[in-house]
């Protein structure tokens, strides 16, 4: 069984992946012109955090479904 590493998407908050950007963000500044593998890293977490905003979204789409669902459920009763 593979052993998952700190960096494994599934494992880091979404405030985690903010500030991992912005770090990120500050290096690709600095080394400017020859940051080719950083923009690569920085193009990928960002691209990360986006799906993990996403998923975030259709989960709380998906609770207020449910919640309006058992609303309607019990004004039947």
């Amino acid at each position: 069984m593979e052993a998952r590493t700190p960096m494994d998407p599934a494992e880091v908050s979404l405030r985690e992946m903010e500030r991992l950007l912005d770090r990120l963000a500050v290096e690709v500044v600095v080394v400017g012109l020859h940051s080719g593998v950083l923009v690569g890293l920085y193009a990928w977490l960002e691209d990360q955090l986006e799906r993990r905003r996403a998923h975030h979204a259709v989960l709380v789409s998906a609770r207020g479904r449910v919640r309006r669902l058992q609303d309607r459920t019990a004004a039947r009763s």
